[in-house]
């Protein structure tokens, strides 16, 4: 037999063994792969239903500061509104020594002129 004849013969077998074994890895790693993507398809699947609760847990509680906040802001603008309304009174009494009623109130508050300041008053003017 010739030589070339013979490294030609052994070329073939070889490259018809390695055609089986690429396709045996194919397969090996075809069959690696649709067992491991679903997996992981899965775990990620559960990552974004974990994360879509988590945001929905985070817009209740946004919801909720929210609603609190509007039900408080009404009585701190009254409760500011009252501040300023006594802060004024305060002034003018100060200023004038007049009774002050405050608009709005059932009962009348008198304010004396000496109750504020803190000079000492000669027991005997009194």
């Amino acid at each position: 037999m010739d030589v070339h004849v013979l490294v030609e013969k052994q070329r073939q077998e070889i490259d018809i063994l390695l055609s089986v074994q690429n396709e045996k890895f194919k397969s090996v790693l075809q069959q690696l792969i649709s067992q491991h993507i679903p997996s992981v398809l899965k775990k990620k699947d559960e990552e974004i239903a974990k994360a879509n609760t988590k945001m929905m847990e985070l817009k209740n509680h946004v919801w909720k500061l929210e609603t609190e906040n509007q039900l408080w802001q009404r009585p701190a603008r009254d409760a500011e509104a009252a501040v300023v309304a006594l802060k004024s009174a305060l002034e003018r009494v100060g200023s004038t020594g007049e009774l002050v009623c405050l608009p709005g109130s059932e009962s009348k508050i008198e304010i004396l002129p000496r109750h504020l300041c803190e000079r000492t008053v000669d027991p005997a003017r009194v």
